[in-house]
């Protein structure tokens, strides 16, 4: 899990789920969101759409205003956005 949102779609309301994973995580977070969107059933919350984008650092600061700069190559993470329906109802 991470961050849900609620939001609207053109054609009704949605959460949005926002989902940071580790680098290594790629191949499982593209098959995650393969299957959930695949799966069509009363009990199973839809999900609309799905993107995976990749997080890298930018200049980033340390302690005591140490500079660290980083190669623009390198990514740490994954950040994966399901966009599904929107069930109010709890967790």
């Amino acid at each position: 899990g991470g961050l849900v949102l609620h939001g609207n779609t053109a054609a009704a309301a949605a959460a949005v789920d926002a989902a940071g994973l580790p680098a290594h995580s790629q191949h499982r977070a593209v098959l995650e969101a393969a299957v959930t969107s695949s799966i069509a059933h009363p009990n199973v919350v839809s999900t609309l759409h799905y993107d995976i984008t990749p997080v890298k650092p930018s200049d980033l600061v340390g302690l005591r205003g140490l500079h660290v700069q980083t190669s623009p190559d390198l990514q740490l993470d994954w950040k994966l956005y399901l966009i599904q329906e929107y069930c109010d109802g709890g967790a």
